[in-house]
């Protein structure tokens, strides 16, 4: 059986399955919902749920004095095919989640380990100079891309990364449009930095 919350389905798949396969003939006086719980150890609500559907579907009909009868095979075979469709549904959109919840995972690693390896000292373990550059409003290069700017050739410096509402993004493509309070971290030592910041204040504005 499934998972307590849907429990219910299966029961009523189950007594589908017995209806459709001629084990329970149409025009049969079903148990009671209580000898049914018993039978299939589930409480008479759970029961109850599952006899509803059945009834949604025509399968069976239920009366509080004349009970639960058996209405139609063909109608519990389209319930089957129906439970079987729709348990393949949960199946895909489980592993969808848990898929999304491992990629999740995954990044928030992966963030976690390059914040902390750019916040090494520069003398420390990590062998390179890196700087980081805040993107203000009204900067001449807001709107434009990595690409237009084409730091690496107008001063030296690599973009290894960018911050944006409090998330670190590494290894940007080029094609990423620059916006206001955004990080950019790049690599380079002090004069590559200085270069940097008087082109994006400076020689680009002229440009």
């Amino acid at each position: 059986m499934e998972k307590a919350d849907a429990r219910y389905l299966a029961i009523a798949y189950q007594i589908a399955k017995r209806i459709s396969s001629g084990e329970l003939q149409e025009g049969l006086r079903l148990s009671g919902r209580t000898l049914l719980s018993s039978e299939y150890q589930v409480s008479s609500e759970t029961i109850r749920k599952a006899i509803k559907v059945l009834e949604t579907y025509g399968v069976v009909e239920s009366k509080e004095r004349s009970g639960i009868t058996v209405l139609s095979a063909s109608a519990a075979e389209t319930y089957m095919q129906r439970y079987v469709a729709q348990k393949e549904d949960r199946r895909l959109i489980k592993d969808a989640e848990d898929a999304l919840k491992e990629l999740s995972n995954a990044e928030s690693k992966a963030q976690h380990l390059m914040r902390k390896l750019i916040s090494v000292t520069r003398t420390g373990f990590f062998p390179f100079d890196f700087f980081t550059f805040d993107v203000r409003e009204g900067d001449a290069f807001v709107g434009k891309t990595l690409q237009v700017l084409n730091l690496k050739k107008e001063t030296g410096a690599l973009v290894i990364g960018y911050e944006k509402a409090g998330i670190f993004y590494q290894n940007p493509d080029a094609s990423l449009i620059i916006e206001p309070q955004m990080t950019l971290y790049l690599l380079g030592d002090l004069t590559i930095q200085k270069r940097t910041e008087e082109f994006l204040h400076g020689s680009f504005n002229a440009q």
